[in-house]
């Protein structure tokens, strides 16, 4: 799944900025050209008379181009690879997309929602809120298919085929936070005096990259263990452009949910 990364600023001055910057770079390119050989003191004078003169006529038409482009169209890419970075105004911002909790756009990189349309997140806090939102997510899960007495998740910073490894012996999430250490953060902990099932009133967005947890889940009708899900928050993103946006190296390593859950089943709960 890609992201689309947007950096906010002023779009026109940045168009007209580039759009010069490759110009010029062709009208140096050309100077050289004519400054070699036996042509060096004619070729120079002649080259940096047109050079001044291009310039004056460059900075002109990147001015026009620039209102042009900026008028004509939502966003102007750069980069490259398969996450190139979008940017925009923060008038165009402001007016089609939702900030993250309705806070005002600022100059700087925001990414969007990958899997709703129209919201927009700080780059520095998109990891954080989108590993919320599933952790959120599997809970509404839970819920809605058992009575849930218990319910503990756990974030280990090591992938799930290492944690695999070394669980034999581990029958809780306290215990793989014991054999963690400072690897391991506790996400949410809830208990239940009263286990009932609440139906879902909302589509469920990342589910769907949970399998092993809908699979354990799925016809239970009481149920206590726990689940080794991957959890890879990087959405292929490495590099310099992760540097570049400003993302924290810990969002880019493979992580393991632990899911440990305890419910009743329908008997279990009317005695």
């Amino acid at each position: 799944m890609s992201l689309t990364i947007y950096q906010v600023r002023e779009a026109e001055s940045f168009i007209q900025r580039i759009w010069r910057e490759q110009i010029e770079s062709k009208l140096v390119s050309s100077f050289h050209g004519l400054s070699t050989g036996s042509k060096v003191a004619v070729g120079a004078a002649a080259a940096t008379g047109a050079l001044v003169a291009a310039t004056v006529a460059v900075e002109a038409a990147a001015a026009a181009y620039a209102a042009a482009i900026a008028a004509s169209v939502a966003t102007w890419v750069f980069g490259e690879g398969p996450y190139p970075i979008k940017v925009i105004s923060e008038s165009y911002a402001t007016k089609f997309f939702k900030h993250f909790q309705g806070e005002k756009l600022h100059h700087g990189f925001y990414i969007e929602h990958p899997r709703k349309e129209g919201i927009l997140f700080p780059a520095s806090r998109f990891h954080a809120e989108i590993e919320k939102e599933q952790v959120h997510e599997i809970v509404k899960f839970l819920r809605a298919n058992l009575l849930l007495k218990r319910y503990k998740i756990v974030r280990v910073d090591e992938e799930r085929g290492s944690v695999s490894a070394k669980s034999r012996d581990i029958k809780s999430a306290v215990d793989f936070q014991a054999a963690y250490n400072n690897k391991a953060t506790t996400l949410i902990e809830w208990t239940y005096p009263d286990p009932e099932v609440i139906p879902l009133t909302e589509r469920l967005v990342w589910m769907n990259k949970f399998e092993i947890i809908r699979a354990s889940v799925g016809g239970c009708k009481a149920k206590s263990g726990v689940c080794l899900e991957d959890l890879d928050l990087s959405f292929g993103i490495r590099g310099s452009v992760a540097k570049q946006v400003g993302f924290s190296e810990m969002w880019l390593k493979k992580k393991t949910l632990v899911v440990e859950i305890e419910s009743l089943s329908p008997s279990q709960a009317a005695a």
